[in-house]
C-alpha cells in the first residue's frame, strides 16, 4: 500500500479486526507511518470506546437480528470452499504473528499518541 493511497475505507474494519491479516498488516504498516490516517483511527478507537449516551437507545442490534447475521454468517463461511487447504501450521502461525505484531505496534503507538494528546491537553489546562 502506498503511502499517496490512503486507506481510509478499511480503517472502520482495521480498528475492529475485521480485515484479513495480509491487508490488516498492510494498514497497520501504513497507520504507523501516517499521521492522518492514525488520527483516524484514533477517532475510530474512541468512538468505540464511547458509553451510549443518556437517552439514546444502545447501537446494539436486537437478539434477532443478530442471530440472523450470526446465522447468516456461518452459511457463508460454511459454503466457502478453504480458499489454500494445504496451508501449513507454519504458515499459518507465521501470518498471525505478523496480525498480531501490527496491531500490538498499532495499539503502542495509538496509545503513546492518546497519553501525549492527554498530557498536552493538561499542560494547556494549567496555563488558562
Amino acid at each position: 500500500m502506498s503511502s499517496e493511497r490512503h486507506p481510509t475505507t478499511a480503517l472502520p474494519a482495521f480498528v475492529l479486526g475485521a480485515l484479513e491479516v495480509d491487508d490488516a498488516v498492510a494498514v497497520g504498516q501504513h497507520v504507523a507511518a501516517c499521521a492522518r490516517c492514525r488520527a483516524d483511527v484514533g477517532v475510530f478507537v474512541q468512538s468505540i470506546a464511547l458509553p451510549p449516551r443518556p437517552g439514546h437507545a444502545a447501537a446494539l442490534p436486537r437478539p434477532a437480528v443478530k442471530r440472523q447475521l450470526m446465522a447468516r454468517i456461518a452459511a457463508e463461511q460454511a459454503a466457502a470452499p478453504d480458499p489454500v487447504p494445504q496451508q501449513t501450521l507454519l504458515m499459518r502461525l507465521w501470518r498471525r504473528l505478523r496480525l498480531a505484531t501490527a496491531s500490538v505496534v498499532t495499539s503502542g503507538r495509538l496509545l503513546a499518541h492518546r497519553w501525549l494528546d492527554r498530557d498536552r491537553d493538561e499542560r494547556l489546562d494549567r496555563l488558562r
